[in-house]
C-alpha cells in the first residue's frame, strides 16, 4: 500500500465513517480532528493527498491550505475538500480504486455530510 491519506473531518465519529468507506475502498486513512491537528500529521506522516472539511473547529479549509502551502514539509501536498462527488471519486480512481466502488464510496461520503448537516 502507498502513503497514507490524511483525513481531517469534525467531529469523530463521522471522520471514523468516512475512514471505513475509504479502507473498503482500499485505502490506508489517519485521521485528524482538527485543522491544526491535520496540518502537525502532514509534517509527521507525509500523506498521499489531504481530505478535509471545508470547515473545522478551529479554522475554515482557506487558512488550512494557506498553512499547509507556507511549510516547506507539506506544501507539496494535494488536498481535496469533501465538497463534490465527483472529485472524491476522481480521486479514488486515480489511486487505482475500481471506478463502480469510488463513484459508491464518494456517494456515501456525500450522503454522510448531507445527514450531518441536515439537508
Amino acid at each position: 500500500m502507498g502513503k497514507p491519506i490524511l483525513l481531517v473531518v469534525s467531529p469523530r465519529q463521522i471522520a471514523s465513517l468516512i475512514a471505513i468507506n475509504l479502507r473498503r475502498a482500499g485505502c490506508d486513512v489517519i485521521a485528524a480532528g482538527s485543522g491544526a491537528e491535520g496540518l502537525h500529521k502532514a509534517e509527521e506522516d507525509g500523506p498521499e493527498f489531504v481530505l478535509a472539511q471545508p470547515t473545522m473547529p478551529d479554522m475554515d479549509g482557506t487558512e488550512f491550505l494557506r498553512r499547509l502551502r507556507a511549510n516547506q514539509a507539506t506544501r507539496g501536498i494535494p488536498v481535496v475538500l469533501l465538497t463534490d462527488v465527483a472529485h472524491v471519486a476522481a480521486v479514488f480512481v486515480r489511486r487505482g480504486v475500481d471506478p463502480d466502488r469510488a463513484w459508491n464510496a464518494a456517494v456515501r461520503l456525500r450522503r454522510l455530510f448531507a445527514r450531518r448537516s441536515g439537508r
